[in-house]
């Protein structure tokens, strides 16, 4: 569990990247966070506890929300799913904000 708040803290502080870094390098980085803070929804870490860790970041607070008005799993599986589908969200809005097509 320490280990995933270290996740998304570090994730966190990394925004905002730089403007000319590219969607190859800001994207994946973004499906990182969402991964780390759907995790976190999803093995019952407290709302208010990842609010803290996002630092004001207004990416990771919108995510942050959006992950906590999902479903909290209870199998394995779903959660992986949930996650997995929350990661994929987040990097497809990233690349088509790039402008590259997905």
């Amino acid at each position: 569990m320490k280990n995933l708040l270290k996740t998304i803290a570090v994730c966190a502080f990394m925004m905002p990247l730089p403007a000319q870094a590219q969607a190859s390098e800001i994207c994946p980085t973004i499906g990182r966070l969402a991964e780390s803070i759907m995790t976190a929804r999803q093995r019952g870490v407290p709302i208010s506890q990842a609010y803290g860790l996002a630092n004001g970041n207004e990416l990771a607070i919108g995510m942050i929300q959006q992950a906590w008005e999902k479903t909290r799993w209870h199998s394995d599986r779903a959660q992986l799913r949930e996650v997995q589908d929350f990661k994929e969200q987040w990097e497809i809005a990233c690349y088509q904000a790039q402008g590259v097509g997905v």
